[in-house]
């Protein structure tokens, strides 16, 4: 199917029924292959079987403008600043928010990425190995995050660089990535597939594996991480660096969560269980895999600070956990 820009209107359509609850990807072209076209799809969503709520008109011309002000645009698929590598996945997302200059998106491209916590041997050859590929006309996508993927970008600024960030465009993470993040919208360009807000909730997904089934190679190695001592200190740190206020952080712990699959929790009301956590959002301490209460340690944090705590865990009224001198 030839590229095609949408119309203003057209965009807008796109852009509600991506945002809206429920509806990801899959989802997404099945709706727009059955309806034929957004508009149509977003008409039906009151009909449904699971009936759901559109994002408002509002809402997303509120993201637009936002995202004008920035000095990003929003890309749909199927149209031509659609990254070219990108147009044959899938589940791959429908709109994506780019910054910066969206004809590196359809160029030849290598992905380096890597370890957070690097050497400063791994960091180097990532550099050059970076550049020696933008020299052959290459352009290097990755992550920019501390590290390998850092190394990667500087390598490549020269000759072509796009980070693809978890967050909105306009999130920098980490903060000590600022300056790559100015360099990458003047020189290269940052990719998102989520606008600045649109994460509702946060979710350990706690996969405990026997040790066996993560030393495997990549591609049989069991998903997953532990959650159980992680999921607060590495949510709080969006507080701590400044990315969300701490009632927005523990928001997408609790009552988000609740309220996407339907729960009566997360919420203090009369007659609701006595479902606590207490904890200090401020003490540091270092992540130690081995001293994990969990019975498996695949974790990839370990070694990491962090700041905040859980002291102690009530669920339906009774003590569960109750850390040693704690509060």
């Amino acid at each position: 199917m030839p590229a095609r820009e949408l119309d203003p209107q057209e965009r807008l359509d796109w852009l509600r029924l991506a945002r809206t609850e429920t509806v990801g990807p899959v989802t997404f072209y099945a709706l727009l292959r059955r309806f034929g076209s957004a508009r149509a799809a977003l008409d039906a969503l009151p009909r449904l079987s699971r009936p759901v709520s559109a994002m408002s008109r509002r809402d997303a011309e509120a993201e637009l403008t936002a995202l004008d002000r920035l000095g990003a645009s929003l890309v749909c698929w199927g149209e031509p600043d659609y990254p070219a590598t990108l147009v044959a996945v899938e589940d791959a997302p429908p709109v994506l928010t780019v910054l910066g200059n969206p004809e590196l998106l359809q160029a030849p491209t290598v992905a380096v990425v890597g370890a957070r916590n690097a050497s400063a041997n791994g960091r180097r050859i990532a550099r050059e190995l970076a550049a020696g590929l933008g020299e052959e006309g290459v352009v290097v996508v990755s992550g920019m995050a501390r590290g390998i993927d850092a190394a990667a970008h500087l390598g490549s600024l020269d000759t072509g660089s796009v980070a693809v960030v978890a967050g909105g465009a306009d999130i920098v993470y980490p903060e000590e990535n600022r300056g790559l993040y100015d360099a990458l919208c003047e020189r290269g360009v940052v990719v998102a597939g989520l606008a600045d807000g649109t994460i509702d909730a946060i979710a350990s997904d706690h996969a405990p594996w026997d040790q066996d089934s993560k030393r495997l190679p990549f591609s049989s190695a069991a998903c997953g991480i532990v959650g159980l001592e992680t999921l607060l200190p590495l949510s709080l740190e969006l507080f701590h660096n400044h990315h969300l206020e701490l009632i927005e952080v523990l928001r997408r712990l609790t009552i988000n969560p609740a309220r996407i699959l339907g729960l009566e929790v997360g919420r203090l009301t009369p007659g609701s269980p006595a479902d606590l956590v207490l904890f200090d959002p401020d003490t540091p301490w270092q992540i130690d895999t081995d001293r994990f209460r969990s019975k498996s340690k695949n974790a990839p944090f370990d070694g990491r600070p962090v700041q905040g705590r859980a002291e102690h865990t009530i669920v339906d009224g009774r003590t569960i956990f109750a850390r040693e001198g704690g509060v």
